[in-house]
């Protein structure tokens, strides 16, 4: 699927007020992901779709007197990805079966909605990630929203808002612009694990500690080896092995 298309979504529940929540979670969390239609049932749901393609169904299970498992036998030929979102825990090996992307538990919480953004987004978006052709838009990928959440906070931003990241054993640290301002966020994640994820063409791996967005380098020192003055006015350290690395870098990318 193209990065560039929002993913089509419907909602399906029976009770209004679960659709709601659903969709205020979908929309604070879920920047790739538009919700095209909603519906007590699947049939209103899809019949509001003004015959758009739904890629995704975000669907309760129990529905009235009936049961979504037992809609999905009778019609088995949809083409859209499934995520199970139900107070139910019985269901979850028949979500297997059916090839279900996720299956979430009410009451619904950030980081479940954000675990199952992040299979949604491979689901859809991986092949486009491991295909990216050189000839694409830069700004297109200076653009793409990422998330960034401790325990405390969930920032949704744009990749090239990432200022630099440091690493410390399982934990980095990623400093990053927002509202006119610098926040730092510590995320469990190595840095090794962030350089993959975050594999945009404006990150440069500048230290084993650092990694640094060549966008937002106010200036460079050479005395005494090679440091960088961020937009933050904080300066990194260039490793003396990653200097000469990192220079033709920078001459090639302008």
């Amino acid at each position: 699927m193209d990065r560039n298309k929002k993913i089509n979504a419907i909602i399906v529940d029976d009770e209004d007020g679960c659709i709601t929540n659903l969709n205020h979670y979908i929309t604070k969390l879920c920047p790739e992901i538009s919700v095209i239609a909603t519906g007590n049932t699947l049939k209103e749901a899809l019949d509001k779709t003004d015959s758009k393609k739904v890629d995704l169904a975000f669907l309760d299970v129990e529905i009235y007197d009936d049961n979504i498992f037992n809609l999905l036998a009778r019609h088995p030929a949809h083409d859209f990805k499934i995520v199970f979102v139900t107070a139910y825990q019985q269901y979850a090996l028949k979500a297997i079966k059916v090839e279900a992307l996720d299956y979430i538990l009410k009451p619904l919480h950030d980081d479940d909605i954000l675990d199952c953004y992040t299979k949604i987004q491979k689901q859809f978006f991986l092949t486009d990630t491991a295909n990216k052709q050189p000839d694409e838009n830069p700004e297109e990928k200076k653009n793409r929203k990422i998330i960034i959440k401790n325990s405390d906070k969930i920032y949704v931003i744009k990749a090239d808002d990432i200022v630099y990241i440091t690493g410390s054993g399982f934990y980095s640290e990623i400093t990053f612009s927002f509202n006119n301002d610098f926040k730092s966020i510590v995320v469990s994640k190595p840095l090794n694990k962030l350089e993959e994820e975050y594999g945009y063409p404006f990150l440069f791996r500048i230290h084993k500690s650092h990694i640094v967005n060549i966008n937002k380098i106010s200036s460079l020192n050479k005395n005494d080896g090679l440091s960088l003055k961020m937009t933050n006015n904080e300066i990194v350290l260039v490793a003396k092995r990653r200097a000469n690395d990192f220079i033709t870098y920078l001459n090639n990318s302008k």
